[in-house]
């Protein structure tokens, strides 16, 4: 006997401000069953089809996921079907069944032209929740109410606890693919989501609408759909995670390594630096197209503190796709999978947060033209961060 499901979930291109209800986060969970592969196929009425068969190669790449591209679904085999949309609405429904199901996934030209917005919707129908709606979202942001559109309904803004929904010892990521823009449901034109003092600036400088994923993304839907097998081994540094297997991790770039503990050397090109912070402050100048990585360490119980001098870039750049390849790419947090602070406009005297013992600075612009960053970085003894 068949049980059918019927599942219409309808989501916006304007950041949803043109509806008037969103279920968004808020539906049953898609029983997608990642030991199985999941084909995918397109209709005649899909304009562009690259940013998702790059979205879902991505996904079959870092998660143990496998979808694969079919002239039609097989019979029996779970799938999604890409069709053409008219107007703004990006809308899939799920037909389900048993134990395979069909989701009818249909985009707008507009969104399918954008690789966030793909990535958005497509990894959201798998699971991937917006971090404004976790356990710790007070660290990081509030909900300024008085700006919502529907400020009698907390239902968009809700906060769950980590037993209810998990992250996974993941930080939040202000750069993921599925958080909302500060103008999230606004009624007004002014912003519902604001951060922090402290991540405000880390927060207004990441592209507007929607992200890129970052590496913290595919960990979290490889854990929220594969789970972890691999708990009881040595865990992976720097926010990598076992994959396939339990013998050597997947990390973030530049790291790599069976742990991820190594990080990719510097050109001749890169100045030379101190790696270890010290008491007095100590400043790194660079320019031009080149490509270097700055590893700034301290011992545990101290942190390190950084301070961004300036940061200038061509004029032309100022509103490109700001990403960590065309940008300089701070992190920060001891999970380096996350995109915590991206340079993609000209700053002066911007205090990186303080958070951990080390921090990385990728300057990317081996391809860009007529740039220039000068930070200065020490350490500071934290009696709190201390173990005997």
């Amino acid at each position: 006997m068949f049980i059918n499901f019927f599942l219409t979930i309808i989501l916006s291109w304007k950041d949803f401000r043109t509806t008037t209800k969103e279920p968004d986060y808020y539906i049953p969970k898609i029983p997608w069953d990642a030991k199985k592969s999941i084909y995918y196929a397109f209709e005649s009425s899909i304009g562009t089809k690259c940013k998702i068969t790059a979205a879902l190669e991505a996904l079959s790449f870092y998660t143990c996921m496998e979808a694969y591209e079919a002239e039609e679904i097989p019979r029996g085999k779970q799938g999604i079907i890409f069709q053409g949309c008219n107007g703004d609405t990006t809308t899939y429904n799920a037909n389900l069944f048993s134990n395979d199901f069909i989701v009818r996934f249909c985009i707008t030209d507009k969104c399918a032209d954008s690789y966030g917005c793909t990535t958005h919707y497509i990894y959201r129908m798998f699971g991937l929740r917006p971090p404004h709606i976790r356990e710790d979202r007070k660290e990081h942001v509030f909900v300024n109410y008085s700006n919502v559109k529907f400020p009698n309904d907390n239902l968009y803004f809700s906060r769950y606890s980590f037993d209810e929904i998990p992250f996974f010892d993941i930080p939040y990521d202000f750069g993921s693919t599925a958080h909302k823009d500060s103008h999230y449901l606004s009624k007004n034109g002014l912003p519902t989501l604001v951060p922090e003092k402290t991540l405000e600036f880390a927060y207004m400088i990441q592209p507007n609408n929607y992200n890129s994923p970052t590496f913290n993304d595919f960990k979290y839907l490889h854990k929220h759909q594969c789970g972890d097998q691999c708990r009881s081994f040595k865990p992976c540094k720097n926010g990598g995670y076992y994959l396939h297997s339990c013998y050597s991790c997947i990390c973030p770039k530049p790291y790599y390594g069976r742990y991820c503990d190594k990080i990719k050397e510097q050109t001749d090109k890169c100045p030379s630096y101190n790696f270890e912070a010290l008491d007095q402050k100590q400043h790194v100048e660079v320019g031009g197209k080149v490509e270097c990585n700055f590893l700034l360490q301290a011992p545990q119980g101290y942190k390190v503190h950084v301070n961004i001098i300036a940061h200038k870039q061509k004029h032309e750049l100022l509103d490109s796709n700001c990403s960590p390849t065309k940008g300089v790419n701070v992190r920060f947090n001891k999970d380096k999978g996350g995109r915590d602070l991206i340079l993609c406009r000209d700053i002066q005297n911007v205090s990186v947060p303080v958070v951990s013992n080390e921090v990385l600075i990728e300057y990317n612009y081996l391809f860009q033209s007529s740039t220039y960053l000068k930070f200065s970085y020490w350490r500071e003894f934290d009696p709190n961060d201390c173990y005997y």
